[in-house]
């Protein structure tokens, strides 16, 4: 299952362009564009050419986080350690390995690392990304609002912490805000899968189903490993009575990530409704 599982992303295109220097190189700068652009496997490519003798903490961070788009938590695991050495209170380094930690559900070290992030620079949006999704993991949803409101006042142009502003905003039941936060978010950054979703998402909730299907196809045009984008294109089919369809959509955001409960919840209540008790059970 590991190379299976989904580690969302937490540093944002714009967050890495103000960190790095202006001078780059070539292959950098055609990288970031690429980024921006929702083309990870043609961002990595190119950061993957560099002389490893060239690389600084800010690109190893950066092309850690490129690994984990794609579940390659060894070769991030690797670069994050040579961050670490290279600058031992990197608070980059310390939110990735708390978002590696959330995914495989070590959810105390989660917590820890993530706080280790904060407390290695507290004015790193990034950081207060990775706490939001640890204190989820603990079920402290206040509290994870309050870490990407925080993420917010640092970073006002971050796409990701208004696209996570909105993801939290609709577990809480702020509905009208989480769409405009999810506006927002696609405004800053249209080519990223994660605004793509957390809008069709709002649109869901807002009962709006033609929007929600044509956002969440964006979505997985844009991130094909995301399993959210599918799960939500499935709900929104079957409200339209489409069950069989949208169970089939079901079951490919399981085999996307086949860890991720939420999913197989939905999954299992899909199989019932078709009369199918085994299989939901299964999935329950």
């Amino acid at each position: 299952v590991q190379w299976a599982l989904y580690y969302p992303a937490i540093i944002d295109p714009h967050v890495i362009e103000q960190q790095l220097p202006q001078a780059l190189q070539v292959n950098v700068r055609e990288s970031l564009v690429h980024y921006r652009q929702g083309k990870a496997f043609e961002a990595l490519s190119l950061i993957e050419t560099l002389d490893p003798q060239t690389l600084s903490p800010q690109l190893l961070t950066y092309r850690a986080g490129l690994y984990l788009t794609f579940g390659r938590v060894i070769e991030a695991r690797s670069d994050i350690a040579l961050a670490l050495q290279m600058e031992s209170n990197d608070s980059e380094a310390y939110a990735l390995q708390a978002i590696i930690a959330v995914v495989q559900n070590d959810k105390v070290a989660a917590l820890q690392l993530a706080e280790q992030a904060v407390n290695a620079d507290r004015s790193s949006p990034t950081a207060r990304l990775a706490l939001s999704y640890a204190q989820q993991a603990h079920f402290q949803i206040d509290e994870a609002l309050s870490s990407v409101e925080e993420a917010l006042r640092l970073d006002g142009k971050n796409a990701l912490v208004w696209a996570r502003l909105s993801e939290l905003q609709m577990s809480t039941g702020y509905l009208d805000r989480a769409l405009e936060s999810a506006q927002q978010a696609v405004s800053l950054n249209l080519h990223l899968g994660k605004t793509q979703t957390v809008l069709g998402f709002a649109h869901l909730l807002q009962i709006d189903i033609k929007k929600a299907k044509e956002t969440f196809a964006k979505a997985i045009q844009l991130d094909q490993a995301d399993p959210m984008p599918r799960l939500g294109l499935g709900l929104s089919l079957i409200r339209e009575g489409q069950l069989e369809a949208g169970r089939i959509e079901l079951e490919i955001a399981a085999s996307l990530d086949p860890a991720n409960s939420l999913v197989r919840s939905y999954l299992g209540k899909a199989y019932f409704e078709e009369k199918r008790y085994g299989l939901a059970e299964t999935q329950f």
